[in-house]
Parts: structure tokens; sequence; C-alpha cells
């Protein structure tokens, strides 16, 4: 037969007289005494909870080094709903156990204050852990995050501090809280007063290279959230100005041309209401009022309306636009790009002042060396373009300015010549053709030895070329000279 728990009590409080600092029967008491309330409400009867309660500061007394022991007491008086109580039993904890065992309480003395609910309580005892656990300030941010505390600032002061403190010690990397820095800053900006929220962000897109258009992105949310439209637009142009690769560019322009659209629809459906809005004339009013009235009304629309218009005339203009955002990002990534510099003149076709220039831009860009395609195709494309519009002289001062350039090969200064002949050709300038075979094939006495130009005398290309011109234009230049020039030269 069982015996009563009372028994056991008084075998266990006579063992314990005679060995007072015995762990082992102290904890099997407690235990023995805490299961025997299980089925217990504290609230009914609250006599044997008491008791209890005496029994485990008595144990306390000797073993107040024990962290089970505290931990089973603060559980027990947890289950009594005694929050004092019990939050002095966990300072209690703290100040009688080794520090190297505090590990073991600050979990659950955190999580007994959350669900307290008491938030000042939960932040000092946050404060308090850090001390010793600052690899606990992760938890700390996410608290002060959630929507039942809301202390933002307070969490974006924290996270700057760890963010910027190399030594910090912390479950995920700088970039991602760097990230969650900057989302943070970005969704409450009216809460956030310690830190200058564009300085981070763009602090973050200076940083971080693979999330440099959503942070961009957030920039620009950023001032509609405070309900600066104007300067997000100026955030939207900067970054399509300013982003490097095609994936960032198409997550910019994509919200940059959703904003401008929730304008336009606002302001539409504001006009629309306006209109079904029925005359709302008083009785009482004289036909002067109902005229006033009617004409405020009208001038009311007609603003309402050039605004739906120009928003839609700023939208067109944005979606015009996206060929030439797109050439100037790729110009970006490679501004030694030629195909991508003709491409882009294309696009301007019709504006002669941008074709100009574009091609201007284009030649003082293009570094030969690092250059993808030729560059002798842009300057003859720049000298083309100048030719097709009948405008010798600039032409000839393209092609001119091309034969001095820098370029990677002979065979690409060999074409710039050619071009250049044959182009007085389709002109019949015979004599200047003749003058520029000359040049061409004449040795330069001043060229850098390692250059194109101090080699082009030997191009065939050119050479056979100068034979074809002595050919067409009969002047005294014959076939058998231009022979022996090509034995002497070694060219065959």
């Amino acid at each position: 037969m069982p015996l009563c728990p009372c028994v056991w009590f008084l075998l266990y409080e006579r063992a314990l007289r005679g060995l007072p600092g015995s762990y082992k029967l102290w904890f099997a008491y407690l235990k023995e005494r805490v299961a025997s309330l299980s089925s217990h409400d504290p609230l009914e009867d609250s006599r044997p909870f008491e008791e209890a309660n005496v029994v485990f500061e008595r144990a306390l007394v000797h073993l107040s080094r024990m962290p089970k022991i505290w931990m089973l007491f603060v559980d027990f008086l947890k289950r009594q709903k005694l929050l004092t109580r019990t939050r002095r039993a966990f300072d209690r904890a703290l100040q009688s156990l080794a520090v190297t065992q505090h590990d073991q309480v600050w979990d659950r003395y955190i999580q007994f204050v959350k669900e307290a609910g008491v938030v000042e309580t939960t932040l000092r005892v946050y404060r308090r852990c850090l001390m010793l656990l600052p690899e606990k300030v992760e938890d700390f941010i996410a608290y002060l995050q959630s929507p039942e505390v809301g202390r933002y600032d307070d969490a974006a002061r924290l996270l700057a501090e760890v963010v910027n403190d190399e030594s910090s010690e912390t479950q995920r990397t700088k970039h991602e809280l760097w990230l969650e820095l900057c989302d943070l800053v970005c969704k409450h900006p009216r809460e956030i007063k310690s830190l200058r929220a564009e300085a981070v962000l763009r602090s973050g897109i200076s940083r971080f290279s693979d999330q440099v258009g959503k942070l961009w992105c957030a920039l620009a949310s950023h001032f509609v959230r405070l309900g600066q439209l104007e300067k997000t637009r100026d955030v939207f142009e900067e970054a399509l100005c300013g982003v490097g690769t095609l994936h960032d560019l198409a997550l910019v322009y994509d919200a940059f041309v959703q904003f401008e659209e929730s304008l336009l629809a606002a302001k539409m459906k504001e006009l629309e209401d306006e209109e079904n809005a029925g005359p709302d004339c008083a009785a009482s009013e004289d036909a002067a009022d109902r005229r006033e009235r009617k004409r405020r009304r009208k001038e009311k629309k007609k603003q309402q309306s050039e605004e739906v218009d120009f928003l839609m005339t700023r939208l067109e203009f944005l979606t015009e636009r996206r060929p030439l955002l797109v050439s100037s990002c790729k110009l970006r990534q490679n501004p030694h790009n030629v195909h991508e510099w003709l491409a882009r003149v294309d696009l301007f076709k019709g504006d002669t002042a941008k074709e100009v220039e574009t091609f201007s831009e284009a030649v003082a860009t293009v570094d030969p060396q690092q250059a993808v395609g030729r560059v002798s195709v842009l300057w003859i494309a720049f000298a083309r373009y100048y030719e097709d519009r009948g405008d010798l002289p600039n032409a000839r001062l393209i092609f001119e300015k091309a034969t001095k350039a820098r370029v990677r090969t002979v065979d690409e200064l060999a074409s710039i010549w050619c071009e250049a002949v044959e182009m007085e050709l389709r002109r019949e300038e015979w004599k200047r053709a003749l003058e520029l075979v000359r040049r061409a094939i004449s040795r330069p006495r001043d060229a850098d030895p390692d250059s194109a130009q101090a080699k082009l005398f030997r191009s065939v290309k050119l050479w056979s070329l100068a034979a074809d011109v002595v050919r067409k234009s009969s002047l005294a230049l014959s076939e058998k000279c231009c022979s022996s020039v090509f034995g002497q030269s070694r060219i065959s």
C-alpha cells in the first residue's frame, strides 16, 4: 500500500535534520512537494503552496549555489502567478549563483518577463543580460521591433552600434544586419529620430553592390512615407543614372513606374469623385452664390485635369526614356563597348546635336586597348554621319583626327585611311584621294616606333588601294612605279 504524501514529507524532514546539506535529499523532497500539488489550484487553496514555498526557502539557505533548485523554485512560483516574487527569486538566483552559471538563468528570466507583458521591466532585464551575454543583442533588437513594443528608434540605434562594432559576436553576418537596419529605417521614418535614415541607406548603397537596386527603392519608399513626393522622384532619377547592372535598373525603373502610376490613379480617382459629386447648393443661396460656387468647382476641375495631364506626360516620358536608360547602364558597365556606343547613336536618330555629342563622347571615352569591337568602326561611322549630310569639311576633319588617334592594330588604322580615300573617290575628288594615299604610304619620321602609325606604310590593304587610286586618277604615278615601291618595301 503506497504511503500518504504527508508520511513521505515526515521521513524527508527527519532525514534532513540529520543531513541538512544533502543536495540529493533536498532536491528529491522539493520535487515530491511540487508533484503532490500538481492537481491543486493555487487560487482555491494557497495554504499548501505557501508551505511548499517555505520549504524552498529553507533549502536555499543551505543550497543557494544550486541552479536546479532555483529553477524549480521559480517555475513553482510562476505556476502560482506570483509575478513579483518570481522576479525577485530570479534576481536572488543571479546574485547567489556563480557568473559561469548565469546562462542557465537568463533564458528563463527573459521568457518570464516577456510573458508578464511589462515592457519596461523586460527592457531592463534585457540590458542587464547584455552585460554578460552580448550575443543576445539580436534577440533584444527583435523584441524592440515587435509590434507590441514598437521601440523602433532604440532598435535602430542598437543595430547601428552592432554593425559598426567589428568585435561584436552575432549569429548573422554584418551584411544581413546592415540590410535589416536599412529596412528598419525605411519602414519607420517618423519613429526613428536618433539616426539619419537617408545617410544610413546611402551608406548601404555604397557598401553592398549586390543590393543597390533594392536599397535605392527603399530610400525612395522612405520619402514616400514622409509624403515628400518630389524628393522621391529625385531619388529615383539619381538611381536610374547611378545603377551599374541591368537587374538593378529594372528594379528601380519598375518601382518608379509604379510610383507614377499610383499617383496618376489617385489623381484620376479624385477627379472622378469630383465629377460624380452633385451640386450641394443650399436652398437659401441666391443666384450669385450659386454662380460663384459653380465657378469655383469649374476652376478646381480644370486644375485637376491639368494635373492629370501633367502626370500622364511624366509617365509617358519615363516610358520613352527606357531604351536610353538601358543604354546608359550598359555603358556604365563597360564604357569601351564600341557596339553599344553605335546603338546609342541610333537612339538619338533625328536629333543632330545629340548624335554629334554622342559620337564625340564615344571617341573620347573608348580606350583602344580595352575596346570591345574595332575603334576604327566608331571613327568611320562618325565621319560617314557628316558625309551623308553633305558636310564634307567636317567629315574630312574627323578622318584627319582618326588617322592620328590611337588604335589597337595597323589594320584598323589602314581601314580609316581607306575609308577617307574612298570618300574622296565617291565625290570624284581625285587629287585629294591621291594626296591621301601618298600621305598614308609615306614612312613617318616622328611617330612612336611601337604605334600603328609607324607600321602603316607596310599595310598590303593600303598599297592595294594606292595602286587602284593611281590607275583611276591617270596621274603621274604609274603602275610600274607602284610595283617598284612594292618591291622596295618587300611586300608581295
